[in-house]
């Protein structure tokens, strides 16, 4: 996700990509794939690194 200097905006990215990453869960059930997203928050400079998903 990409980092603003407005907190508001932080945060309704978060929600955004948490939507984000319940679809992307959905969609890889169809391909046998039940697996969870493990949520990571690390600042990585002008991102911030929320997540990651191992198949």
């Amino acid at each position: 996700m990409v980092k603003t200097e407005d907190e508001e905006d932080n945060k309704d990215s978060l929600v955004d990509m948490g939507i984000v990453m319940m679809y992307f869960e959905e969609m890889v059930k169809n391909l046998n794939v039940f697996r969870k997203w493990e949520v990571v928050l690390e600042d990585e400079g002008n991102y911030i690194k929320i997540g990651k998903f191992l198949v």
